[in-house]
């Protein structure tokens, strides 16, 4: 009789665990301004696990999004602002607000946009002449 119960248990959890998995949330973002939207709105809103969704998969640690959450702090998070940048042929997600600025390229996958982790070499995205949301 116990090895039917452990067996259940064993099948339930696998149910589980293949249920979560298939109904994951994609990361990313379905058009490159829904990524700004959605970035400025993890930042606003502090949550670390949308921002992490929408970076790809092997360019950030696992912690990235919540550490960079810590270091930029409430007061910057809520008060940031989103603007998508071009430079070299690329286009970059470019977030600033008080006391900060943050440029994350934008690659797209498989008909998904992702923030790249990867720092750019660039060091003019964050010119504040232009006009931000």
């Amino acid at each position: 009789m116990g090895i039917w119960v452990g067996g259940a248990l064993l099948v339930g959890w696998l149910t589980t665990i293949v249920v979560s998995i298939n109904n994951e949330p994609p990361g990313g973002a379905s058009n490159l301004n829904a990524l700004e939207e959605h970035t400025i709105t993890a930042l606003h809103t502090q949550d670390a696990d949308a921002l992490q969704l929408l970076f790809t998969e092997d360019s950030v640690a696992d912690e990235y999004a919540a550490n960079y959450l810590n270091r930029l702090g409430k007061t910057a998070a809520k008060n940031a602002r989103g603007t998508v940048k071009k430079s070299s042929g690329a286009s970059f997600i470019v977030v600033d607000g008080p006391g900060t600025c943050t440029a994350w390229q934008v690659v797209e996958t498989e008909k998904r946009w992702y923030l790249d982790g990867t720092p750019p070499v660039l060091n003019t995205l964050c010119s504040h002449s232009e006009k931000r949301r």
